[in-house]
């Protein structure tokens, strides 16, 4: 345990993790969490922080927050504070309780990543999240345990008794394949991937295969042009096919470095060039 404001707690779970609760706070079943910098605070000399005192609130942060309260939500704060030395762990340290007694008569939660490496904890990864839901009572001993609710499935999408081509429009990184992997490999669609069969010939030769066996086909890429993906719609439709199309408007770019191989800057902007 670590010293801590406002009559708050300071704990360390794990080497790259420091955790804040707030005294007294119970859990309301709900969440609004937010990033910390640029979205509740600012600077107040320059981009950077010059110093530990170097923060101040947005506009209309204090009562955002307090109308969420009242709401019933459960502020929870996430923030990436990559600290490389000790000194830089204090200097985070210190400018994170500085937020906090800005805003003394809100309870939060906060998290602060302060690894030097990209950890699991380390955003836009899910350690922290999964920290906050799943960490032991001996953690959270001033607050009941947060439990999630299940929200039923807002990705599902209506496919017809007809064999099925679904095609896939987005960035990389924007969730593609992870959304091929949990919705429709368990339904038996065949994956057509440029990144694993190389070069967009193979991926019209498999799809083609796949429909002279009149089974389901997936086209995992980034599809951003009209011309290609009419070659696809002009293939289902001369098989019969029923054609869905998912367009992922997440932006992938955030999540290019926790790829195997990240692709190069220049994949993103001639993605936005042929939308």
């Amino acid at each position: 345990m670590i010293k801590s404001p406002n009559n708050g707690k300071w704990y360390r779970p794990v080497q790259s993790l420091f955790l804040y609760i707030s005294e007294g706070l119970k859990s309301t079943g709900n969440i609004a969490s937010f990033d910390l910098d640029w979205t509740l605070t600012k600077t107040v000399r320059g981009q950077w922080p010059k110093d530990s005192d170097d923060i101040t609130l947005l506009p209309n942060v204090p009562s955002t927050l307090k109308d969420l309260r009242n709401k019933g939500y459960t502020i929870v704060v996430f923030t990436n504070q990559k600290s490389t030395t000790e000194n830089k762990i204090n200097f985070n340290y210190q400018r994170v309780n500085n937020f906090i007694n800005l805003i003394p008569d809100i309870p939060i939660i906060l998290m602060m990543s302060i690894g030097k490496d990209n950890d699991i904890y380390r955003k836009p990864n899910t350690g922290m999240y999964q920290t906050l839901f799943y960490t032991t009572e001996k953690i959270f001993p001033t607050i009941e345990r947060l439990k999630p609710q299940p929200t039923g499935s807002v990705n599902d999408i209506t496919l017809g008794i007809e064999p099925t081509m679904v095609l896939f429009v987005g960035m990389p990184g924007s969730g593609k394949t992870t959304y091929y992997q949990s919705k429709l490999q368990p339904l038996g669609y065949v994956h057509a991937n440029q990144d694993i069969e190389g070069t967009k010939a193979r991926v019209l030769k498999l799809t083609r295969n796949t429909m002279a066996k009149n089974l389901n086909v997936c086209i995992d890429s980034t599809n951003p042009g009209q011309n290609r993906r009419e070659e696809f719609y002009k293939l289902a439709n001369k098989n019969g096919y029923n054609i869905v199309v998912i367009y992922f408007a997440r932006d992938g770019r955030g999540f290019n470095k926790l790829r195997p191989k990240p692709v190069p800057t220049i994949a993103y902007s001639m993605y936005y060039k042929y939308l």
